[in-house]
């Protein structure tokens, strides 16, 4: 729901630069996460694509193999 949210906002509001999503995937079934991940991938797509910063300790390789363009930062 969180991310559908995201990207009607990013969708009404073509000057917004950034989009945060903290732990998008956290508590969600395997339904539910493709479902999110699509709509990141929908936000990517927009004419004003704005950035998107994922913050996540869970399915990191999900949203890394998915969303186009990922950088992968371990603050480890």
């Amino acid at each position: 729901m969180t991310c559908l949210l995201a990207f009607e906002h990013a969708r009404t509001h073509p000057n917004l630069q950034l989009v945060i999503h903290d732990e998008p995937l956290a508590h969600l079934g395997q339904h539910s996460i493709k479902d999110q991940i699509e709509i990141m991938k929908r936000i990517q797509k927009l004419p004003h694509e704005p950035a998107q910063l994922i913050i996540a300790h869970h399915f990191i390789e999900e949203l890394s193999d998915q969303i186009q363009g990922t950088t992968l930062i371990n603050l480890n």
